[in-house]
């Protein structure tokens, strides 16, 4: 993923009139530069975020297939010295809903699940009282009113993820209430997701992992990609980190981590994760109808939809984005439909959501000013 480098002409060709097409070539010289100006322009902006908030991770900027501006900060690994680079694969934890979302949408297109059957029904073990209320379709929607993580007994305590095996979490989740009447409110659950990937177990012909390998990971080229309770030692996984009081760092354990299957357990590189990100710009892998019920603006699956100021607050520039976070990883993918453009922001050391968010707006803002 290099800048697109000019080819020298040769000695006939001095005169652009004698070589032919010489708009076609002042209009490419034109859209190099333009590029060049960009990339200049986002080094300081990045350079100077990154020292303020110390930064360890990866910054990349896509418009269409050209890249904009790609560079890496920090350490990969702090015990051994080993630097963040393009191979470092960072968890991106709740992004990975962004996969289970389309893996369920293309169940329903295969008839094999409606988006308005009950949990009940789709997930016959799973025995709660409100199993019967709650429909597929608001889990993705996160209005199901089911607990968070972060409402299960012990969740916070030294260890106290430890005992949520599969069984355990179902039992636990089952004997909770639900925090409002399914779809009248929104409220932001790990449990929807992974109970999801249960349902894709059971209406799949293959495992969820087995599924998200064939049917989005393959196809869409990420190669670098995989969950973190299956580590492959040939994946250059990032260390998570965390600051600590006296301006050090400290290495955080993701506590039982097949728990966040579904809901929060991919690891990938800023590479495969532009390769998503280009997959669901271009509508990849769902018809034009599931599309429109992921992005409905009112209620829309996983994805936040929402607008940005330009710099001159002249008009708004529509944008598509999720996040993750779990254990000092932080990360953000943000697309901007109308120009086609991607900003990858992804860390290894605790940077705080709002940092990764107001850097991605300041570089839409800029791309949208370099382009008009």
């Amino acid at each position: 993923m290099n800048f697109p480098a000019l080819i020298a002409l040769p000695l006939s060709c001095l005169a652009l009139v004698a070589c032919g097409q010489p708009a076609e070539i002042t209009a490419q010289t034109e859209e190099v530069e333009q590029v060049e100006a960009q990339t200049s322009a986002f080094a300081p902006i990045v350079d100077s975020w990154a020292e303020r908030t110390q930064f360890s991770g990866n910054v990349l900027v896509v418009r269409e297939n050209e890249q904009i501006f790609e560079t890496s900060f920090g350490l990969a690994n702090r015990e051994a010295n080993i630097p963040v680079d393009a191979d470092t694969s960072f968890v991106v934890a709740s992004l990975t809903k962004t996969f289970t979302t389309v893996l369920t949408l293309q169940a329903v297109e295969a008839g094999r699940l409606e988006l308005d059957a009950s949990l009940a029904s789709v997930l016959p073990e799973f025995v709660a009282p409100w199993a019967n209320t709650v429909t597929v379709r608001q889990m993705l929607q996160n209005r199901s009113g089911l607990p968070h993580y972060i409402d299960l007994p012990g969740w916070f305590e030294p260890g106290g993820k430890l005992p949520y095996t599969r069984e355990h979490l179902l039992d636990t989740l089952a004997s909770m209430p639900l925090r409002f009447e399914p779809g009248t409110e929104y409220y932001y659950s790990n449990a929807n997701f992974y109970l999801l990937g249960l349902i894709l177990d059971r209406v799949g012909d293959q495992p969820y992992e087995q599924q998200l390998i064939s049917q989005l990971l393959e196809p869409a080229g990420l190669t670098a990609t995989g969950q973190i309770y299956q580590q492959d030692e040939r994946l250059r996984l990032a260390g998570n980190y965390m600051p600590d009081e006296d301006g050090g760092y400290f290495q955080v354990e993701i506590e039982n981590p097949a728990v966040f299957r579904a809901t929060g357990s991919l690891h990938v590189t800023a590479t495969d994760l532009l390769a998503w990100g280009q997959a669901m710009m271009r509508g990849d892998f769902l018809s034009q109808e599931s599309q429109a019920v992921m992005l409905d603006p009112d209620q829309p699956m996983t994805w936040i939809l929402t607008e940005v100021p330009t710099l001159d607050d002249s008009e708004m520039i529509a944008v598509r984005t999720y996040n993750g976070r779990i254990a000092g990883h932080v990360s953000m993918l943000t697309l901007l439909p109308q120009s086609q453009e991607i900003v990858i922001v992804i860390s290894n050391n605790g940077v705080d959501y709002g940092e990764l968010a107001g850097l991605s707006v300041e570089i839409a803002q800029h791309l949208h000013a370099g382009a008009n």
